[in-house]
């Protein structure tokens, strides 16, 4: 059957829901821009396939469309945590099941953690601590002496109350003391409690390190280092603890009204799992990689803040805090909880009583209660039949940017997963994956997603990376499989990720959707998939005249990101993708900014040169939007926006609003735009 579908259009994105923030993972899609994609482009019942499954927003949303779906990743982690995602979990039993664990570990871990209160000497519990490592050569061991530390006292009334170090000398002396004696009695501690601490190191089998590692890891790559000796002792024994949670002892619940219901040991299971998936949750911010936060907008604070696992890499930073870990797993806990309760709120919504998956491929086709397929295997050879998928969803490795296996083997190590980095489709060179083994394998997954596409059917891939070589190759690797490009779209998440904050105009920024279509007709004509060769001076003098429209239109510097981005949009709408040497773009673009024509300011923003005078006709961009905010403050629409309980979610719907109304060339920058609300909205400017 061949659809007729009109040209893609902006989808205005949402923050993730609660039931896609039960735990971190990367480059997660907003659920609302997949879930259109996938009403667009399918039927109820239809099958829909995501060879790159990751945390499985495709997966749950396609359920949620009822469709039956298929996942496939290379990563066990990445299968386990779509599994809990989809998984429908009795919260009553998950309750007790968390009594029970909290009632296994909370004498256990008081040794660690348990102190007396230095204002009235009532029991209290150690909450944070702050290390901070005075060995400044980073090719030495880190020396790490006790900075701070934190309280909480039911009897004073403190939550997590920091302890003056100078009037309080000796708590600090006798918190060091019970410190040194666990790391001292490190391995006597792991025999008592019977607890097994995975010995991880952070490198491949040629003996090369990670590529993602910072700081002392680099020197001493081991999981011990990513964690002080007690957390890694508490963390041990949480994770015994939810192992040994036997089934047997809970065959028949009862609720709180008295009622008794017998459970079945799949739910149990479920629920066990839940447990488990929040326990990978909090190793991140039970770890020395929560940085200490000192400052906001260059002011020292009064109370330092945790920070969080914010970064593409592994590190060990200088000044950390170290998190009591039980305290961590609660509050992860009640951020699962509403995961599955916002997850069984959406199931009840559309009127879908079960989700079913499927243990084998038999299962799924001949099935149609069984609507989800899970697939923990790489995608290079995909077992299903020819014709046999309506649509692909899917959000491929992004080359060198996001190092999937290196970031997860936290996850995977403590989890027991065993991993083969061989079959991982990245660039790495540390692994020796160079940019041709990469289009390699990505030419053989979708080579094999042609095959099992009905034709005349579409694949939407979502990409993100800011080196337009890297997006070459991806597209090239898709059109030599087959595919016809339809068309690109740039379009900007609902927030930025603090990631792009740090690294301001150097990290990417929104994401591209691109169409591709599955037409024999495109494939009869073989000379379509060839990489095309552009005459340097042709592609010169387009681009300029593009890059001159887009700042006329704009009628103000705009971000070089940005414009780079919307140079993929010209390139597709040119058929001048894929091209024959990618790298040429960067060449023509080192050429204009040299001409007489453009500048790069000190933002690394692109306007005219001061000699050049342009015809602008336009008001800047930034003053359009600041007038149309203006007309919006006192409309009812701005009020239907405005959240009192949160000002961030009031940012995001503002934000949303403009890109609405400004898209294509028109997107704006973020953090200016941010400026202009500010201004408008809550007068900080």
């Amino acid at each position: 059957m061949e659809l007729n579908l009109s040209k893609d259009h902006i989808i205005l994105p949402k923050t993730h829901r609660s039931m896609y923030l039960m735990h971190k993972f990367w480059a997660r899609k907003p659920y609302n821009v997949v879930s259109e994609y996938i009403r667009k482009y399918t039927s109820e019942n239809d099958v829909v396939l995501d060879p790159f499954c990751g945390s499985g927003v495709t997966i749950a949303e396609s359920l949620l469309l009822k469709r039956k779906v298929v996942g496939i990743d290379f990563n066990p982690f990445a299968i386990f945590l779509t599994k809990n995602t989809i998984a429908q979990v009795n919260l009553n039993l998950l309750n007790l099941l968390f009594s029970a664990l909290s009632d296994r570990v909370v004498s256990k871990i008081a040794p660690f953690y348990k102190t007396n209160c230095p204002y009235c000497d009532n029991p209290a519990i150690i909450t944070q601590s702050i290390w901070k490592n005075t060995q400044k050569d980073s090719e030495e061991p880190p020396n790490e002496v006790l900075d701070e530390i934190r309280i909480k006292c039911p009897n004073c009334k403190l939550r997590n109350a920091q302890i003056d170090k100078k009037e309080f000398s000796d708590f600090y002396k006798s918190e060091i003391k019970r410190v040194e004696n666990i790391n001292d009695n490190y391995q006597e501690f792991q025999q008592t409690l019977g607890i097994d601490i995975p010995t991880f190191q952070f490198k491949y089998k040629n003996g090369k390190y990670y590529r993602q590692l910072r700081h002392h890891l680099r020197n001493a790559p081991k999981l011990e280092q990513l964690f002080t000796k007690r957390n890694l002792l508490v963390l041990g024994l949480i994770k015994k603890e939810i192992q040994d949670l036997n089934y047997r002892e809970y065959k028949e619940f009862t609720f709180e009204s008295g009622l008794k219901r017998d459970i079945k040991e799949i739910d149990f299971e479920k629920a066990k799992d839940l447990l488990m998936i929040t326990f990978t949750a909090n190793l991140g911010q039970s770890s020395k990689m929560v940085w200490v936060i000192s400052k906001r907008k260059k002011k020292k604070l009064k109370k330092r803040e945790v920070g969080s696992w914010t970064h593409h890499f592994l590190w060990n930073p200088d000044v950390f805090f170290e998190v009591n870990p039980w305290r961590g797993y609660k509050t992860r806990f009640r951020k699962t909880k509403r995961s599955k309760n916002d997850y069984k709120i959406r199931l009840k919504q559309k009127r879908i009583e079960k989700v079913e998956v499927a243990e084998s491929i038999k299962g799924f086709n001949q099935n149609n209660r069984r609507n989800v397929l899970l697939l923990n295997q790489s995608s290079e050879q995909i077992t299903l039949d020819d014709e046999t998928v309506d649509y692909i969803f899917t959000d491929p490795p992004y080359g060198d940017s996001v190092q999937y296996l290196e970031l997860t083997s936290l996850w995977n190590s403590w989890l027991g997963n065993r991993v083969g980095y061989k079959n991982e489709i990245i660039i790495n060179k540390n692994q020796n994956k160079e940019e041709k083994e990469y289009s390699s394998k990505l030419y053989a997954v979708f080579k094999e997603c042609y095959r099992v596409l009905k034709s005349g059917h579409y694949m939407t891939v979502t990409f993100h990376n800011t080196d337009l070589n890297i997006r070459n190759i991806l597209i090239s690797s898709v059109t030599r499989a087959g595919f016809k490009i339809e068309n690109l779209i740039f379009q900007m998440p609902p927030r930025n990720s603090l990631k792009s904050y740090l690294h301001y105009n150097k990290s990417p920024v929104g994401d591209y959707f691109i169409k591709f279509k599955k037409d024999p007709k495109f494939l009869q004509g073989r000379e379509n998939l060839k990489s095309k060769k552009v005459k340097p001076l042709i592609l010169k003098r387009k681009l300029n005249e593009y890059i001159e429209h887009v700042l006329l239109s704009r009628a103000e510097s705009t971000p070089a990101i940005l414009l780079f981005n919307f140079i993929d949009e010209f390139l597709v709408e040119e058929n001048y993708f894929p091209l024959k040497n990618a790298k040429i773009i960067d060449k023509i673009m080192e050429d204009l900014v040299n001409s007489e024509r453009y500048m790069v300011t000190k933002k690394n923003e692109w306007w005219f040169a001061k000699k050049y005078k342009p015809d602008l006709t336009n008001k800047p961009l930034s003053a359009r939007i600041k007038s149309y905010l203006e007309r919006l403050e006192n409309s009812e629409e701005y009020k239907s926006l405005y959240n009192q309980k949160s000002k961030r979610k009031t940012y995001s719907n503002i934000y949303n609003l403009i890109y609405r109304e400004f898209n294509g060339i028109l997107t704006p920058d973020r953090r200016a735009t941010t400026k202009i609300i500010d201004n408008v909205f809550f007068k900080k400017c």
